[in-house]
């Protein structure tokens, strides 16, 4: 039985998630000649989705990264920092100051961290969110490490951000 053969049709995986696209990715599942187009359906995926994430841990972890990579850092830091649920940005307007444990959809009131399912917030401390952390510092602040002692410093400068 072969993976690509069941799983993987025009450079895309057929479950159509945005994790399972950008895990394949990443796992080195799409040939040389296919990658591109792989990084350019999760880009569009994303949009289907409103310019939004729609991942779990997992596809957290990869799907940055693997945008950037094709040249679609503005696609990744535009989902991180947009308005509304679910983004990082949803956090930090809702008084973040650390990786929540997931991405609750919560009460529009003011001063009020309550869910709209009524139940409460499980953590608010999980750095198993954090690889965006790291993708800040490689495409944003542009340190990416070659190798031991080397460190390479490019960062994007087509996202259309202040760096000020």
């Amino acid at each position: 039985f072969s993976f690509r053969k069941k799983w993987i049709k025009n450079s895309r995986v057929v479950c159509d998630t945005q994790t399972a696209q950008a895990f394949a990715i990443h796992a080195g599942v799409f040939n040389s000649e296919e990658v591109y187009g792989a990084r350019l359906y999760l880009k569009e995926l994303i949009e289907k989705n409103g310019g939004k994430f729609h991942v779990g841990v997992i596809g957290a972890r990869y799907i940055f990264d693997e945008l950037a990579k094709a040249g679609f850092a503005k696609t990744a830091y535009n989902s991180i920092v947009a308005d509304g649920f679910p983004s990082y940005k949803y956090w930090v307007d809702h008084g973040a100051t650390a990786l929540w444990e997931r991405f609750y959809l919560l009460k529009e009131e003011p001063d009020t961290l309550e869910r709209v399912d009524g139940e409460g917030i499980l953590s608010m401390n999980h750095h198993f969110w954090g690889h965006v952390s790291a993708w800040f510092y490689k495409y944003i602040g542009g340190l990416k490490i070659k190798s031991r002692g080397v460190v390479e410093i490019s960062p994007e400068t087509e996202l259309g951000i202040s760096r000020a």
